[in-house]
């Protein structure tokens, strides 16, 4: 009896390892490239953060905006596509990520797309554009419980990617989107478990050693470094992405979120920041943007600081502008 549980387990196994690896084959990550269907800038609304198509609907340098199989999808240039191959360990990555996570304050990845020698990402097309662009256009739904709903959703998101084992790494307010059913969606959080993969393989090792973080392919210019923890950004080096950096990101978010008027997009001094944010949420804030790494709350613990000061029952970003309509 035993001998025969253990055939079936063991046939199980297989089969199981087979569909694994048929589904790698069968390359369901790999989007082709002239199957989107891309918007000319006549198309589209111009206030999102999505660069326009060119006029043959071809996708510019930038992110794009365009249609696939019935999806609305962005296309991005991959940063980092000169160290970029394809072995079983990305196709491994890809698959979990476009498989394996789902959230309702993450971007759905759909896959990777090659033309012309660029590679880019397809992930989730965000409506309403940028938060920061969402807040300029309701700017009379904007009150405090809105911008403390807000942070809590990111938080939420990034609590999410965390229980998954996945880093965000380059966390700020223009990573935060909104979809067209007002649902903040946190975007380009695949880049640091695709570089981890990539640069570990054998052809790469020797020409990304001295890349040892991906935050090189992206920060250019003082303002890019404004959201990064200290301890990732010291001595004139760049480190590898950490959670409690994206913790520390994410305080810099609860700054902006509270400090930004919609239609001045200015952000304030520190001095300005005392005066006029409000006391819960500065305490948040420098709980999360802590000097000292391991003293930084987890994503759970501040998103339950950040709905424990919403005094109304409306626990996501919809609920709370429809309440703000109503009233």
């Amino acid at each position: 009896m035993k001998s025969a549980l253990h055939k079936v387990y063991g046939n199980c196994t297989t089969l199981f390892v087979n569909i694994y690896f048929h589904m790698l084959d069968r390359e369901d990550w790999k989007i082709n490239f002239f199957e989107i269907d891309f918007m000319p800038k006549k198309h589209r609304r111009t206030a999102d953060n999505a660069a326009d198509a060119n006029e043959d609907g071809s996708p510019s340098l930038e992110s794009c905006f365009g249609r696939w199989n019935s999806h609305e999808v962005v296309t991005r240039p991959l940063k980092f596509s000169q160290v970029f191959d394809v072995n079983r360990k990305v196709k491994q990555a890809l698959m979990r990520m476009r498989e394996e996570v789902g959230h309702e304050n993450v971007a759905r990845f759909f896959g990777i797309s090659f033309h012309n020698d660029a590679i880019y990402l397809v992930e989730q097309y965000c409506a309403n554009g940028t938060l920061v662009e969402f807040f300029r256009d309701n700017k009379y739904s904007v009150n405090q419980s809105f911008r403390y709903v807000a942070c809590a959703d990111i938080a939420n998101g990034m609590a999410y990617l965390h229980r998954k084992n996945l880093i965000h790494g380059n966390l700020s307010i223009d990573k935060c989107h909104v979809d067209s059913r007002w649902t903040i969606k946190i975007v380009d959080w695949e880049y640091v478990a695709l570089y981890e993969v990539v640069r570990r393989t054998d052809r790469n090792q020797a020409r990304v050693t001295r890349e040892n973080s991906i935050l090189h392919y992206f920060c250019e210019g003082s303002w890019a470094f404004r959201h990064l923890a200290p301890e990732i950004q010291k001595d004139g080096r760049l480190f590898k992405p950490t959670r409690a950096g994206d913790v520390y990101s994410f305080g810099i978010i609860i700054r902006d979120v509270f400090m930004i008027i919609p239609g001045h997009e200015m952000l304030l001094t520190n001095i300005e920041v005392g005066d006029r944010m409000p006391a819960k949420a500065r305490q948040i804030m420098e709980l999360a943007c802590h000097e000292t790494a391991i003293s930084r709350p987890n994503f759970e613990q501040l998103e339950k600081s950040l709905r424990g000061a919403i005094s109304s029952r409306q626990t996501n970003l919809m609920d709370r502008c429809v309440n703000v309509e109503c009233t």
